[in-house]
């Protein structure tokens, strides 16, 4: 088993996760800032996107990877692309 200092990993680009799930650009990115800890009011600010624009890039997520909530998406990605 190996162990690894969590400040050391690096979380999985947009470009990463895009390929991975067949995602739009823009939904990558929103995939992104959620696996880094971000709101989506905090998205929105960064971005200069609305709320309710990232919500219905968060719809066709939840479409494209089969989830329904953020907790099981983030951790899906994390899952599947922290190495």
């Amino acid at each position: 088993m190996t162990i690894v200092e969590p400040a050391k990993r690096k979380l999985p680009t947009a470009e990463i996760i895009g390929k991975y799930f067949s995602l739009s650009p823009a939904e990558a990115e929103l995939c992104e800032d959620l696996v880094a800890g971000l709101t989506l009011k905090e998205i929105a600010t960064k971005s200069e996107k609305t709320e309710a624009t990232l919500r219905s890039y968060l719809k066709n997520i939840f479409i494209k990877t089969n989830h329904s909530r953020q907790g099981t998406l983030i951790s899906s990605i994390l899952c599947a692309l922290l190495h």
